[in-house]
């Protein structure tokens, strides 16, 4: 068809009524630019249309890894909110059998059971897709959830070193000296701490959490309690703050 609208425009057999050879090819360069700008504004558009659908796909699959993280933290702070009281307690029988000087203290528990939570950081592009798919509450609620779950597995770490030293208590170890004893009661000291600022903070955001929808595995925690770590028996049971998010 073009070859042919071609062949009107500037061909020998255009009719006379067209005039000017000059305006015959005028016309050729209007159809032409024509077709062409249509062609590139097409082109922009599909590409434009493809964007748009790459974007708000990437968006539904961040929100969805974001929820689906933020299951797995429900759950991983209601077994820690749970052993919390527990854990304390075990820690502070431990203390008082180090300071007890006719007693050779001793470290026959298993270490707790400890899950590091995770919420996976979001880079600039997500950010913006986030904020304009769903909003910038969404973005400055999951800022704010990475922050606090940074400070909950630094925690635990301090935690797990703090329990490494306290097993010094074991009887494969041997004998505790006046130096162990020192360190030892140090590493309860800071567990017990660590321990509080776990349980404390795990209380306000599994209420939080449980307030926007998202409910623990029970069925996961429940295979915890089976697993003989320290304080595991403690999970199948709620704590009273978990009443206060209904």
């Amino acid at each position: 068809m073009f070859h042919l609208l071609r062949r009107y425009f500037a061909g020998r057999e255009a009719p006379a009524w067209r005039g000017w050879r000059g305006w015959r090819l005028a016309g050729l360069f209007v159809f032409e630019f024509t077709v062409v700008l249509l062609g590139v504004l097409a082109a922009q558009w599909l590409a434009a249309e493809a964007d748009e659908r790459r974007e708000r796909r990437l968006a539904a699959e961040t929100h969805a890894s974001m929820n689906e993280e933020l299951q797995q933290l429900v759950t991983t702070l209601t077994r820690d909110l749970r052993a919390a009281r527990c854990v304390y307690q075990e820690l502070a029988a431990t203390m008082r059998s180090i300071d007890a000087p006719t007693e050779e203290p001793r470290w026959s528990m298993p270490l707790p059971l400890m899950i590091t939570p995770r919420i996976s950081e979001w880079g600039d592009e997500r950010r913006v897709l986030m904020e304009r798919y769903y909003g910038p509450q969404v973005v400055t609620w999951h800022e704010n959830l990475v922050t606090v779950t940074g400070f909950i597995a630094e925690n635990q770490r301090e935690m797990e070193r703090n329990f490494a030293t306290i097993r010094l208590l074991r009887d494969d170890f041997g004998p505790v000296s006046p130096t162990d004893r020192t360190a030892i009661r140090l590493s309860i000291s800071q567990a017990m701490q660590n321990n509080g600022f776990l349980g404390a903070n795990a209380g306000q955001l599994t209420v939080f959490l449980r307030a926007q929808g998202f409910q623990p595995d029970e069925a996961a925690l429940a295979a915890g309690a089976a697993s003989g770590l320290l304080c595991a028996d403690q999970l199948t049971t709620p704590h009273p703050a978990e009443a206060e998010a209904g």
